[in-house]
């Protein structure tokens, strides 16, 4: 009575090396649709991120305009002596254009954090690509030798 070998078959070892092959390339799609799917939100929420902002900054600025000519009118109606009309203009002109300096500012800031964050998510998807691409070369590469020692191919 002839001894039964303990290796699998070749044409099973064939088919899970195939299965395992597959399951990779089905994880490598979802990786793929999943990164795909975090940019694009997070694109999104950026864009609605400075709409807003933007919306915000025109708003803020055309409130202060309204408050800088109703007081402008007030002060020039009621206001006599024209040394205090410029004393008071002057005055109203420097709250406006400080208002309007800080506002520049924090746009400005809250733009350079969206661009920055912007820039970590894309690297960070970029990192978790080329990683998932180096494993699967890996795993690519150890199924070709594993191939090769049981003369499938």
């Amino acid at each position: 009575m002839r001894r039964r070998s303990k290796t699998l078959p070749t044409y099973r070892v064939w088919d899970a090396i195939t299965a395992t092959q597959q399951t990779h390339l089905v994880i490598l799609k979802v990786v793929v649709v999943v990164v795909v799917v975090a940019v694009v939100v997070v694109v999104v929420v950026v864009v609605v991120v400075v709409v807003v902002v933007v919306v915000v900054v025109v708003v803020v600025v055309v409130v202060v305009v309204v408050v800088f000519v109703v007081v402008f009118v007030v002060v020039v109606v009621f206001v006599v002596v024209v040394v205090a009309v410029v004393v008071v203009a002057a005055a109203v002109v420097v709250v406006v254009v400080v208002v309007v300096v800080v506002v520049v500012v924090v746009v400005v800031v809250v733009v350079v954090v969206v661009v920055v964050v912007v820039v970590v998510v894309v690297v960070v998807v970029v990192v978790v690509i080329v990683a998932a691409a180096l494993i699967l070369s890996s795993v690519a590469a150890l199924v070709e030798k594993n191939n090769s020692r049981y003369g499938c191919r």
